[in-house]
């Protein structure tokens, strides 16, 4: 039997439709699957922003003025050689193709690029003054929109050399978060309080949104995927998708993120996307109704800051400690020469984290000239054939007292020279995170997911950063000693791969002027190659005095009726915390020296400040002498 032409035809189409209807491409579900880049050049830098303008390309921004790029999409990122922001924290970028893109962050920055993030050029003009800005967006090449802070909307027409302030914003001074133009002159800007807005004159005026369905939500990404759709993600889980461009939006179906507070958002087109938030990493294929959790993240427990994806299956997220990870394949190609690229491990010049070598805890009393000697319970020395130290259940516990200065000594060694140490910290005062924590400085986390409320991070080409959440703790800049050289002793520290020996010994110092509950102390170390190493110590600190006053028993319980309060009163009101103060004091109350802690002393000092009665000193005593 013959069939005719047009029968060939038509079962030709028929079979080209079917395989169609049943091939699912390998990588389909690529935003399901994320891996850790190899190599970051971040150290443990937050993280804060990226974009991908194709499935190579990209850029990504952080802390202390840190760029880097890519050519083989995330998997290794190269340090910008000119970033002209010294150490400015940078919170947004936007690459509109694989040469040009703009990156903004505090105090006004703005800077561009046009050669794919190796060099940058500051803004000549920006109209921002010194407004910390959080969000940037470039249309084209030439076309772009940058937001921050107290309702900052400002639009560049020049690829992010010279900025106009918007004309009509409708945003008052809420602080605007994240920006989306899908095209020159269509785009949507999103922020606090729930705020939406969008324009269609490349950002000059601005709507606001008749339906948001986020109520007060504070909303912190935003992106459409074409002129009409788009999603924007916020705090407490929220997701919202638009279909007419920013005007009404819908709160989505199934979002798999409970109550977790979203930070970025990109749709690769009007149906793909991934939001990340928190430890999550979301994806969907219906234009933002139904999201799911991806199934392998390569994320622990880091907070998640930015995403963007060049395509539905290849992207980048970003996220505090300096993590990056990716989603598709590497390309095995160099994107400027054509040629196969060697294997990472075939061109690895650092692949080992630094060492950590020795830990030395030091006391040094309000009251005392000079420091106690570290007993052996306050020095460690840890094995240096393991890759980070591995500690046992044999933990130290510490305990200071309010003005007490500590400092926690780190010794480290690296495989290569110490020189490229990049930045080093110390956490301790692990907490639940309050509610009024600025998210800022939430970052760093324990294995039972408390956040450290208290540290210290040196950053060697970046200025450090301190922090307390209860603002009673006073640090000291880091002190840094390297010594280093090509001496080697027999028997003695083996070379590393520059045919160097040496340590780098980095000194915090924090003086507590409250108490602070019993609590872990976690130290990192970190080199230019984004090698780190972050471990908790064998050790826990506590400073004393916030023992409440309990008195198991009401028999037999001693009062200080027979002390002098006239000499009492003298010896307070002149009080400098030497010996011969603490052996009056003694005298006077009928208590051996011995017997009075420094946490007691430190109450005369209080009753000299007006902080405490002489009556609550007196209370504090007695217990003391009844326990």
């Amino acid at each position: 039997m013959k069939l005719g032409k047009n029968r060939i035809h038509l079962l030709i189409m028929l079979f080209a439709v079917s395989s169609l209807l049943v091939h699912v491409p390998s990588d389909a579900f690529a935003a399901d699957t994320w891996t850790a880049a190899t190599t970051t050049n971040v150290g443990t830098n937050y993280m804060r922003g990226v974009s991908m303008s194709d499935a190579s390309n990209g850029v990504a921004v952080g802390h202390t003025g840190t760029i880097v790029y890519t050519s083989d999409g995330g998997d290794t990122w190269t340090a910008a050689t000119t970033t002209n922001v010294a150490g400015t924290h940078m919170e947004g970028v936007s690459m509109s193709d694989a040469n040009n893109g703009v990156a903004v962050g505090h105090l006004g920055q703005i800077v561009y690029t046009s050669d794919g993030g190796d060099t940058w050029t500051a803004a000549t003009t920006t109209n921002v003054g010194t407004t910390n800005m959080y969000g940037v967006s470039m249309g084209d090449a030439n076309n772009g929109v940058a937001v921050g802070d107290s309702g900052q909307i400002v639009y560049t027409s020049d690829g992010g050399d010279t900025w106009t302030a918007a004309t009509t914003t409708n945003v008052g001074t809420n602080y605007m978060r994240g920006v989306s133009m899908s095209d020159a002159s269509n785009g949507v800007a999103v922020g606090r309080s729930g705020q939406i807005v969008y324009t269609s004159d490349g950002g000059d005026t601005w709507t606001a949104a008749t339906t948001t369905n986020v109520g007060a939500t504070h909303l912190y990404g935003v992106s459409m995927g074409d002129a009409n759709n788009g999603v924007a993600v916020g705090d407490s889980g929220q997701i919202v998708y638009t279909s007419d461009g920013g005007d009404t939006w819908t709160a989505a179906t199934t979002t798999n993120v409970a109550g977790t507070h979203m930070r970025g958002v990109s749709m690769s087109d009007a149906s793909n996307g991934v939001a990340v938030g928190g430890t999550q990493i979301v994806y969907t294929s219906d234009g933002g109704d139904t999201w799911t959790a991806a199934t392998t993240t390569n994320v622990g427990t880091t907070n998640m800051r930015g995403v963007s994806m060049s395509d539905a299956s290849n992207g980048v997220a970003v996220g505090s400690s300096g993590t990056i990870v990716f989603a598709g394949s590497v390309s095995s190609e160099d994107s400027t020469t054509g040629e196969e690229k060697e294997s990472s491990s075939d061109t690895c010049y650092d692949c080992e984290a630094p060492k950590l070598t020795k830990v030395e805890v030091h006391i040094t009393s309000q009251n005392s000239d000079t420091q106690r000697i570290s007993t052996s319970s306050e020095i460690w020395h840890f094995d240096q054939k393991s890759p980070y130290p591995m500690f046992d259940d044999d933990i130290t516990p510490i305990i200071a007292d309010p003005g007490d200065e500590v400092e926690i000594i780190l010794e480290l060694t690296d495989n290569r020279t110490l020189e490229r140490i990049a930045d080093s910290g110390t956490y301790t005062n692990f907490l639940q995170k309050p509610n009024d924590m600025n998210n800022f400085y939430a970052n760093n986390f324990d294995e039972y997911g408390k956040v450290s409320t208290t540290f210290y991070e040196w950053h060697q080409t970046g200025e450090d950063l301190f922090y307390d959440y209860d603002q009673t703790v006073e640090w000291s800049p880091a002190d840094i000693v390297i010594e280093e050289s090509a001496e080697y002793v027999e028997g003695g520290q083996a070379p590393n791969l520059d045919g160097l020996v040496g340590t780098f010994t980095i000194s915090f110092k924090m003086k507590f002027l409250q108490p602070m509950q019993t609590t872990d102390v976690w130290v990192q170390g970190t080199d230019r190659s984004g090698n780190f190493f972050k471990v908790a110590l064998p050790l826990t600190l506590k400073v004393s005095g916030n023992e409440p006053l309990v008195f198991e028993s009401n028999v037999n319980q001693k009062v200080l009726g027979f002390y002098d309060e006239s000499m009492l009163n003298d010896v307070v009101s002149d009080w400098t915390g030497s010996q011969q103060d603490v052996s009056e004091l003694a005298k006077i109350l009928g208590i051996p020296d011995e017997d009075i802690p420094t946490w007691v002393t430190n109450l005369a000092v209080w009753v000299t400040e007006d902080k405490i009665t002489m009556g609550d000193m007196i209370v504090s005593i007695e217990h003391l002498i009844n326990n």
